[in-house]
């Protein structure tokens, strides 16, 4: 599942670790971006909150969300209200 759009390997690291913490749950995109700055760093976040939704959406993993106290499902207006700068 990691996106192929992005060669630079310690991207790659930082999706292959989301994906390997939601074994245990639901990772912190938050955590993950602090090692990422500047231009990609929106596209990073893009690419992490589609690799959320799908996890979420497989797993059947509900978001807590601003909106409602908890989500059937999360939906990406859930990540646009936690990530304005999208």
């Amino acid at each position: 599942m990691t996106p192929r759009a992005f060669n630079d390997s310690s991207l790659t690291a930082i999706f292959d670790t989301f994906e390997r913490r939601w074994g245990e749950g639901p990772p912190d995109i938050d955590g993950l971006l602090s090692d990422v700055s500047g231009e990609r760093l929106r596209d990073v976040l893009v690419e992490l909150i589609k690799l959320d939704l799908e996890f979420r959406w497989k797993l059947k993993v509900p978001l807590q969300s601003a909106r409602e106290s908890v989500c059937e499902y999360a939906m990406l207006e859930d990540y646009l209200d936690r990530y304005p700068e999208l």
